[in-house]
């Protein structure tokens, strides 16, 4: 069975979501969120790099096929299949 999301509900799921750690207990600009367990398993990793660039690793498994539904008014709906 297919979850449907829109990117506003995707996207405050990761901003709400706070199970967040350092990937090195040093470095301030390399940060692993875990995924919701009830989605998928797996991590984000967000780097943060010189000039205000932010490189982001998605490196999880769902356990169900994902569909993030664009709802900003556009020409043409966007459809992203994760």
């Amino acid at each position: 069975m297919a979850i449907a999301l829109s990117e506003a509900s995707w996207d405050q799921l990761w901003t709400d979501w706070h199970h967040a750690y350092r990937a090195e207990a040093t470095d301030e600009s390399d940060w692993i969120i875990e995924c919701l367990s009830q989605l998928a398993q797996g991590y984000q990793r967000n780097i943060k790099l010189r000039h205000g660039i932010t490189l982001t690793q998605h490196n999880y498994q769902f356990h169900d096929d994902l569909m993030v539904i664009n709802t900003q008014p556009q020409a043409t709906s966007v459809h992203r299949r994760l």
